[in-house]
């Protein structure tokens, strides 16, 4: 007895067959994407004619693939964004300035419509760089803006290091050479604490760029050398090339045409070798400035020939292409104005976030200052209070100092009148000496009875003497008391003679007074000043008033 199978069984079987085949066909696909995107990141950076020729292949391969199978994986979608992004670099160094901005528009869309948002840091950092040769420069800094925000998002340090070195060439385009210059001096110290060789070549030579720009050129050369030693390293020709040149335009201006020669045969060389058309006539005006610069006038004159021919073919392939993209440009127009469009309107979405962003910072500033200013006003304040105090004081204390003086001018007359008087016993005293002697040497009485009552009269002087220096000790005894306390290292005569100093007497006054030599007092003085904190060029006196 024959079975056949059931109907259920056919079915499953058919299902499983075709899911098998449809992967099979999917694994395929995805095996031939790779190859032809991996051949153009091969080529990259020795052959960017071939590399940009797998890579329009790539995305042709992914359009006939999605044409046929509409429900693929994001997988292609994401290839296709990817080659047309590079497929964008290559033509704007062809300057197919049109093309590429196609080209990018195009990537984003893709990437934005599978939401592959990380990677769009770097498509909005290439558009950036599109709208800087349009000399579109605020286009240019929304997008490049729009990048770097990205990159902080997703943790992108990488991109973020490019991204810094192209606002440097961004506000040097826009004049603002001081941040142009931060900018760059921060993506080289980026670049060192990231260790990448192709950034070090690239944030170097950009760098150089720059100092060039700003006629810097012997300032530029080490950053353009050491940009050389890493494309070497990374065998990447296309940076190679474009530095070997700007050395030639370095030495050149610096004066040195024999080595700008090595430099412009090695670009010119290197320049044939990729087969940049788009460069190449370039090169050879350089050239023929060297050989100019070093009275080669024929071998100059050859060079511009062939600078002016390359020029008139590259001209002519430039208007052929543009006569031939005439209808896809119509139709990039339209696209280009709806991206405007959109662009305004993120213009105005990030006008308005910055505005709000300004009014929430000025707020703050605001109530930082009203802070600031209420601080400082009872600093001020209390500066002043402590100021009147002291003032106060300082006024009590010249009250005191002079009552202290008119009480001093009061005794000043006791003073003189005690001096003199003091003379006066001093020439007694003398005399009285040689009338003791003459009476010793007589038997007369009545000598005696004179030199008594002369030594009791005496007696009577030295109590009226010692009662004035009394009175005088008296009335200065606050102030001695309080200098004792500040200074207790003061011995008393120390401090008899700063009372008394203080009081507005001078030294021959003090030493009458004292009854002692002036050299003496003078002496007691000098003690006094290297005791006290005086300052150099302070007074006894002025000290003293303080106290």
């Amino acid at each position: 007895m024959i079975t056949y199978p059931s109907k259920l069984f056919k079915f499953t079987m058919f299902f499983v067959f075709g899911m098998v085949f449809n992967l099979f066909g999917q694994s395929t696909d995805s095996l031939n994407v790779e190859e032809l995107y991996g051949l153009a990141k091969t080529n990259a950076d020795t052959k960017p004619k071939t590399a940009k020729k797998y890579l329009y292949q790539t995305v042709a391969y992914i359009d006939s693939v999605l044409n046929e199978k509409e429900d693929l994986p994001l997988y292609f979608k994401k290839k296709k964004a990817q080659s047309l992004h590079f497929l964008s670099y290559f033509e704007r160094r062809e300057n197919n300035f049109d093309i590429a901005l196609r080209h990018m528009h195009h990537s984003i869309k893709l990437k934005e419509d599978i939401e592959e948002f990380e990677s769009l840091a770097i498509s909005y950092h290439q558009l950036a760089q599109l709208w800087m040769y349009q000399f579109e420069f605020d286009k240019a800094e929304l997008h490049l803006d729009s990048a770097y925000r990205l990159t902080k998002k997703y943790e992108n340090p990488v991109e973020r290091l490019r991204i810094i070195s192209t606002y440097g060439n961004l506000y040097y385009n826009k004049k603002d050479t001081a941040r142009a210059e931060t900018s760059h001096l921060k993506a080289l110290k980026l670049v060192d604490s990231l260790n990448n060789p192709y950034d070090i070549a690239a944030i170097n030579a950009n760098y150089a760029l720059f100092l060039r720009q700003m006629l810097r050129y012997e300032e530029n050369v080490p950053y353009l050398e050491k940009s050389i030693e890493y494309h070497r390293k990374n065998n990447n020709k296309i940076g190679l090339e474009s530095a070997l040149s700007a050395l030639a335009v370095t030495y050149r201006n610096l004066n040195q045409p024999h080595v700008a020669l090595q430099y412009a045969n090695a670009s010119i060389k290197l320049s044939e070798e990729l087969n940049n058309n788009a460069l190449i006539p370039f090169r050879y005006n350089t050239l023929a400035n060297v050989y100019r610069d070093l009275g080669e006038h024929k071998k100059a004159l050859d060079a511009y020939i062939k600078y002016r021919h390359l020029l008139d073919d590259r001209r002519d392939i430039e208007t052929y292409k543009k006569m031939a993209d005439l209808d896809a440009k119509f139709k990039y127009k339209k696209q280009q104005a709806l991206d405007s469009l959109r662009f305004v309107q993120e213009k105005e979405l990030a006008t308005a976030a910055l505005q709000q962003k300004n009014e929430r910072r000025t707020l703050w500033m605001t109530i930082v200052f009203l802070i600031v200013l209420a601080m400082a006003v009872i600093g001020y304040l209390l500066f002043r209070q402590r100021a009147l105090r002291a003032e106060r004081d300082v006024q009590d204390k010249l009250i005191k100092n002079m009552a202290l003086r008119d009480q001093v001018a009061a005794k000043s007359e006791q003073v003189d009148k005690l001096i003199t008087e003091t003379v006066s016993r001093i020439n007694k005293k003398q005399q009285l000496t040689a009338e003791i002697q003459k009476a010793l040497s007589s038997d007369d009485q009545t000598l005696f009875k004179g030199i008594l009552a002369e030594l009791k009269a005496d007696k009577i002087e030295d109590s009226k003497s010692k009662l004035f220096k009394e009175q005088l000790g008296h009335i200065n005894l606050e102030f001695a008391q309080k200098l004792k306390k500040e200074f207790p290292e003061l011995t008393k005569t120390e401090l008899d003679i700063a009372s008394y100093i203080q009081l507005g007497m001078s030294r021959n006054d003090i030493a009458n007074l004292r009854n002692t030599s002036f050299v003496a007092v003078k002496k007691t003085i000098n003690r006094l000043r290297k005791k006290l904190p005086l300052d150099q060029k302070q007074t006894l006196n002025d000290f003293f008033t303080k106290v």
